[in-house]
């Protein structure tokens, strides 16, 4: 979606445990150029890559914290974690974006999930809205 909208590039990055989770998400896309970056960098030359992106669309996460830590926008999706307690505290903008189901509230300790899900009902396009500007280089984690 970023790259039909903006025509970027967009750097995925992760761990080497996120290997199989980046094959099923490149499995989904057809046309977008991807630079796949999973499991390929250390935490220093991702803050260098996050440092330099226009905009990091991320989870409540350790490159969350870096990507903010380092000037970069931050686009933050939240689930039962509380943002006011963990989200990004860094120089550059930061959006966040939580679905809470009906009935639930965050901090969410339980264990019983809503089956609804958390981060499932924040869709694509919420995102690409809230990142309208951007005109440069994506990077997800």
């Amino acid at each position: 979606m970023i790259h039909a909208k903006w025509h970027m590039p967009v750097v995925v990055t992760g761990a080497s445990n996120d290997v199989p989770l980046f094959e099923e998400l490149m499995g989904g896309i057809r046309k977008a150029k991807i630079i796949p970056l999973v499991g390929k960098t250390s935490l220093r030359v991702a803050s260098c890559i996050y440092q330099q992106a226009l905009c990091l669309v991320t989870g409540d996460s350790g490159p969350m914290h870096i990507a903010s830590g380092v000037g970069a926008p931050v686009v933050a999706l939240f689930g039962p974690t509380d943002p006011g307690l963990t989200g990004p505290r860094g120089t550059g903008e930061k959006i966040v974006l939580q679905f809470v189901p009906s009935g639930y509230s965050v901090p969410f300790f339980g264990k019983e999930f809503p089956a609804e899900g958390w981060l499932s009902r924040i869709t694509p396009d919420q995102v690409s809205k809230r990142s309208k500007n951007l005109s440069s280089l994506i990077v997800f984690t």
